[in-house]
Formats: structure tokens, sequence, C-alpha cells
């Protein structure tokens, strides 16, 4: 697996180079403008990618199941810590830096590590050619997989497992009779939620993809809010994890902005412990 995820990595830098190499022109040698009379020069600040091609591109395991020790492109938490502590502050944990990756890399070629112990299995193919960008700050969240086909998915089954049992709602047979006798207009209309499936709860995954679940999530006060008390801490956790999503997807931020939007991840997490 360590070969073929380094033949893919190489195959990969073989396909960027002509283009990474006009990047490291703009970065030192620039681009001249008349109008200014000087040269300005750029480099790339970061990269939108989902979760597996985020990874590739880093140079980590291209996996984020159980087995991978480290399979965070953040922090070097391993697996097992993160699905086991429950905590709302994630400020102790050790943030992946330019300086710890380099000592990373620096093990695993001295072989005193392997692609499993960092989570890392080579260098960045942006790494080659770039002096202005580095991994481990240039690959943001992936938010559709992370949010809407991740944590929306699992906390939507948690809180509709907990509703039928408060017996706000029947079972899955009335909760879909109520998404699919909504009326959903425009865009909700083409995006919206799809009826769950009988396992939805067990499996705890509601599933649809990302524009369904973000219809869902949007409009989940509209729908259920007749049906579930105000002062449920359940119902108060989907409101609070519609907002996260809501500032998620902003076209911008004010600086204030994210220092609320910071806060009401901490309020989340702490509720959902």
């Amino acid at each position: 697996m360590n070969k073929l995820c380094t033949r893919i990595s190489e195959g990969v830098g073989k396909v960027l180079q002509k283009f990474l190499e006009d990047v490291r022109d703009l970065e030192t040698v620039g681009v001249y403008v008349d109008a200014l009379g000087a040269h300005l020069q750029g480099s790339i600040s970061f990269v939108a990618a989902d979760n597996l091609a985020a990874h590739m591109l880093f140079g980590m395991a291209q996996s984020f199941g159980p087995n991978v020790v480290r399979f965070c492109r953040y922090c070097v938490s391993t697996n097992s810590k993160a699905l086991k502590e429950k905590r709302h502050d994630f400020s102790e944990w050790e943030n992946r830096t330019p300086v710890n990756y380099a000592y990373h890399l620096q093990q695993i070629d001295y072989g005193l590590a392997d692609g499993s112990t960092y989570g890392i299995r080579s260098d960045c193919v942006l790494h080659k050619c770039l002096h202005y960008f580095h991994a481990t700050k240039g690959f943001p969240p992936d938010i559709s997989h992370d949010l809407l086909e991740g944590i929306v998915q699992f906390e939507l089954a948690l809180c509709f497992e907990h509703f039928i049992e408060k017996k706000y709602l029947k079972d899955i047979k009335e909760i879909n009779h109520i998404l699919t006798t909504f009326c959903y207009l425009y865009t909700d209309a083409a995006n919206k939620p799809q009826p769950l499936a009988a396992s939805a709860v067990t499996r705890q995954s509601i599933g649809g993809n990302a524009t369904e679940n973000r219809t869902l999530l949007r409009l989940f006060p509209l729908i259920f809010g007749s049906y579930v008390p105000s002062d449920d801490l359940y119902w108060a956790l989907i409101l609070c994890l519609k907002e996260i999503v809501e500032f998620a997807f902003a076209s911008s931020m004010h600086q204030s902005d994210i220092s609320y939007f910071e806060s009401k991840i901490y309020d989340h997490n702490a509720l959902f412990c």
C-alpha cells in the first residue's frame, strides 16, 4: 500500500509539474504590470479539495478508518484518542506545523517511522516547487463531507432516535410522512430531503447527499417545530448545528463573525458531550 501511494503521488506530481513551475515563476519573478511599473508576485494560498484529494496531495494516508493511527491533517492526535475522549475543547491537541511536519518526514526517511506512525507517507507534491505554500496550512476542511455528509447525518439520526423515544414522533414512518408532505419551493424542491431508511436510527445516519441534508437542516425548525418542545436539549443541539452549518457556508465573514462562529462550535461540542 505504501508503494502504491508513493506511485500515485509521483504520478500526480508529474501531472502538476508544469503548472507548479509556472507558479514558482510567479513567486520568484512575478508578472510585470505596466500600470504599476512594477512586478507583482504571488503564490497559492490554499487548495480546495475533498478529503481524499487533499490527503493525496498532502502526502497522507488516504483512509480515515480506525486502523489509521493519525488520520487528521490538522492535528497529530491518535484515532483512539479522538474517538474515545469526550471533550469540547481541543486546544490542547498538538497541531500539525511546518516544523513537526519536517521532523515526521525526516523520521520516515531515516527508517525510524513508517506511514502509519504520523499518518504521512511522503512529502506534499506542491512543496517540490513552491516556497510560500505549506501543506499544514494550505488544505481547508471539506465542509460538504465533514458536515453535511458526516456530522449532520450522524447527529440528526441521534436526535430522531431521541424524539421517537420521547414520543414526540411516532416512528420513522411518521417522520417520512412529515418530510414528504412538507411544501418545498424553488431550489428546495429540487434538493428536498429523501425519506429516511428504516435502519437510519440503528446505523446512526440519516443518509442523503450534501444538498439534501443542507435543505433538511435549514428547514428543520419549520418542518418539525410543531412536534418537538422548544426546551428539549436535543432540539437546542440541532439549532446550534444549523447555525454552524450556515456560518460554514457563508460567502464572507467579518472578523467578529469568526469569533462568534468559534464560540458556537464550542457551545455545540459542550452540548453534544
